[in-house]
């Protein structure tokens, strides 16, 4: 099993593997507080709320008077009030994923009407240790794109492996399987990708497709001239 502790390199695996150890051995029972964790960052797919400590102000920065009142009902407001503030302040995404989620617990939305770009992974891990999924929807609309905008630029470049494996024959009906080709990444891009990738992207990538289609009928062409100068027959 990989984790990722995040966007970064280090020159060993020894912090990473600390740090995953610490987050998860603070959860065992008996290793801090039970309370402590249960108002920590994500548990409530929320970041936690300040914390201060003593004395109540240095260097012109002071804990809150409400923190110093007592009415632990309104510090309870209070914490979660900051909390939400924080989280949107700082992780927006997770205040959209949760508005999400309760929207959908309540009914108000059906998971089959979410949009988002549905795949079926091809589930041919070797390992044990995976999950098999059949259906994936990602939700998350810059991770769908960027995920749609992968699988499109793993086709154009299948395009092109089946531009050079054809240009080396002679066989004009081979021009077909780059043509078909050619047309069904359009439609894709027309059809199953129009909710997920921007108008601009998808005529770029149209455009450069056309192009490449362009530049193979020339090389084609000239191929057959040959041919045919060299025979004289016409193909």
């Amino acid at each position: 099993m990989e984790l990722s502790i995040g966007d970064y390199v280090l020159t060993g695996g020894e912090l990473p593997s600390m740090v995953v150890t610490d987050s998860v051995v603070r959860l065992i029972d008996g290793v801090i507080d039970e309370g402590s964790h249960l108002n920590d960052s994500f548990n409530d797919d929320k970041l936690d709320y300040p914390t201060y400590t003593k004395p109540r102000e240095y260097e012109g920065m002071k804990v809150p008077d409400v923190l110093l009142s007592g009415d632990h009902k309104k510090i309870d407001e209070w914490r979660k009030e900051e909390s939400t503030k924080r989280t949107k302040e700082r992780r927006p995404d997770l205040i959209k994923k949760l508005v999400l989620i309760r929207s959908t617990l309540k009914g108000n939305i059906s998971i089959e009407k979410l949009r988002g770009y549905t795949l079926n992974p091809k589930n041919n891990a070797k390992r044990t240790d995976v999950i098999s999924v059949k259906n994936l929807r990602i939700i998350e609309e810059s991770f769908s794109e960027n995920i749609a905008r992968k699988n499109i630029e793993r086709k154009v470049q299948k395009l092109l492996i089946l531009i050079m494996k054809v240009l080396d024959t002679e066989d004009p009906d081979d021009d077909f399987l780059v043509l078909d080709e050619a047309d069904r990444i359009k439609s894709l891009l027309m059809n199953e990708y129009v909710k997920v990738l921007g108008e601009d992207y998808r005529k770029n990538i149209i455009k450069k497709i056309d192009y490449i289609v362009n530049e193979f009928n020339n090389k084609r062409r000239y191929v057959y001239e040959e041919v045919v100068e060299k025979t004289g027959k016409s193909r």
